[in-house]
């Protein structure tokens, strides 16, 4: 089932569904691991900036 990002989020602030945050977190993952890669030119530091970012 394809939940729209807007019903997650609000799932989690409204009633802190964790499991609407894990969702949202593994749909958004690679994304912003590969955003924050073109900046830091390094994957691990990437990945843990990613870390520090998403709950």
């Amino acid at each position: 089932m394809n939940v729209p990002d807007e019903s997650l989020y609000n799932e989690f602030s409204h009633s802190g569904n964790k499991e609407s945050l894990k969702a949202l977190f593994e749909r958004y993952r690679l994304s912003v691991v590969l955003f924050v890669f073109g900046y830091v030119r390094n994957i691990d530091d990437a990945e843990d900036i990613m870390m520090d970012t998403l709950p």
